[in-house]
């Protein structure tokens, strides 16, 4: 069992830090290019709906790490918001709304059916990023240590969670590391081919015809 804890420990480290390569790439550049609003304002809320329902049953290894997830959600929020001169507050009502619902539901239905609607918002955001990735020419805003801790830290929680029998956590985790892995994947892939930015001009090839280049 000790090293289920400890493996848990690992997977909230993996939790916190997974937010702070992007955070610190919007603060040093400012650029929001390819950042999904929609994922990030369902990850503020959902992060904070698990830190309640963490304090509520006593699972130590998911309270603070969740905490400063939601917390670094939002900071990210703030400067997407800065940068695309949107309302910051505007961008809040859909965390604070979702959190106080998804708590809700955890006590009126119990652990079990709130990491299966859990799983739902936070499949939504990684499909939502995977959706924007696919339409978006430029993805410079997207920092990469960030889609490659998201992953791992959803490997640590799926064996945590299979390990410990935290039935919530092993359906929630499992959904997130498959999408999660698309993620890292079709980036890679449009990083292979020369498409993922920053936008992409047009060079002349021989003989006479033309090829788009990042």
């Amino acid at each position: 069992m000790l090293v289920f804890d400890i493996l848990g420990w690992i997977a909230a480290g993996f939790g916190m830090s997974a937010a702070v390569p992007q955070l610190v790439r919007l603060w040093r550049t400012g650029v929001s290019a390819g950042l999904s609003v929609l994922m990030w304002q369902i990850t503020a809320g959902t992060t904070a709906a698990w830190a309640a329902h963490a304090f509520w049953v006593g699972a130590v290894q998911m309270q603070v790490p969740n905490l400063v997830c939601a917390s670094l959600a939002v900071a990210i929020l703030w400067f997407i918001a800065r940068d695309r001169g949107t309302s910051f507050l505007r961008s809040l009502w859909l965390p604070a709304v979702s959190g106080v619902l998804l708590f809700g539901l955890d006590l009126w239905l119990g652990a079990v059916v709130f990491g299966l609607v859990m799983s739902l918002p936070s499949a939504y955001a990684q499909f939502s990023q995977f959706q924007f990735m696919r339409r978006s020419p430029d993805l410079s805003g997207i920092s990469v240590p960030t889609l490659l801790v998201m992953m791992v830290c959803q490997v640590c929680w799926v064996v945590w969670a299979f390990g410990v029998t935290e039935r919530a956590m092993m359906v929630t985790a499992t959904v997130m590391l498959v999408l999660c892995t698309l993620n890292v994947a079709y980036y890679l892939q449009r990083r292979l081919r020369g498409t993922a930015g920053p936008v992409a001009a047009v060079v002349e090839m021989a003989p006479g015809g033309i090829e788009a280049v990042a």
